[in-house]
């Protein structure tokens, strides 16, 4: 059952820890990238529409961020620990050393993620104790399977150009009404799917499983798919 990665509400560091930039030239990275991600949506639309396809195919292409855009140096700045897993900062979702081993054991960096070192320095300027790292995944797949109930079509018919949301329920879906096509995410740790884009990446059943395992922190499953 792969999962939709998202923080532990509610667990032992929910709103116990607080990252922001280190320096003023960090706060410029933040802003770079922001406009360099502004510019290539820009770009991918032209593209796509170039090429005759419609607008919403530029959601199918995959940006890697380039290294010299990303933030280097985060402080902490309320709180003394840090979960494994960090679904929020300037820098964007981060790792600590024991979770990227985890993710590299099912997939090895390069095809659909990256990982930049992260230097992350305590209230009074120390280096904090475990080493993290930007985790970009970059992947952009379409793997939900049409037949999931828990899904609709976002803004029209199913016609190729559609995104899929969640219907309404009482209750939250389960892995029964949400299903992935197996062949699509074979081999795969990570991924995101660009017709159910919300800023969350998709992880493996096995990557998961390795995860709990291993008690990693700071992480909670979003929603929970089958595999078909």
């Amino acid at each position: 059952m792969a999962i939709v990665l998202d923080r532990e509400w509610g667990g032992r560091f929910y709103d116990t820890y607080t990252l922001e930039c280190a320096t003023e030239a960090n706060i410029e990275a933040t802003t770079r990238l922001r406009d360099q991600q502004k510019a290539w949506k820009r770009e991918d639309r032209k593209r796509v529409m170039a090429q005759g396809k419609h607008p919403f195919w530029h959601s199918a292409i995959e940006r890697p961020i380039p290294e010299h855009l990303m933030v280097k140096q985060l402080k902490l700045t309320k709180g003394d620990d840090l979960p494994d897993y960090i679904h929020h900062s300037p820098a964007g979702h981060l790792v600590s050393d024991r979770l990227k081993a985890l993710i590299e054991e099912e997939e090895p960096a390069g095809q659909g993620f990256q990982f930049f070192a992260v230097e992350i320095k305590t209230k009074s300027g120390e280096p904090y104790g475990t080493p993290y790292w930007h985790w970009d995944v970059f992947r952009r797949i379409d793997a939900i399977d049409p037949s999931s109930e828990a899904l609709e079509s976002v803004s029209g018919p199913v016609d190729g150009n559609h995104r899929w949301s969640f219907k309404s329920a009482p209750k939250p879906w389960t892995k029964e009404h949400l299903i992935l096509s197996k062949p699509k995410i074979e081999g795969m740790a990570a991924w995101v799917d660009f017709r159910f884009d919300r800023g969350y990446p998709f992880l493996s059943d096995s990557l998961h499983e390795k995860m709990i395992a291993a008690q990693i922190t700071g992480f909670s499953a979003q929603s929970v798919w089958s595999e078909r």
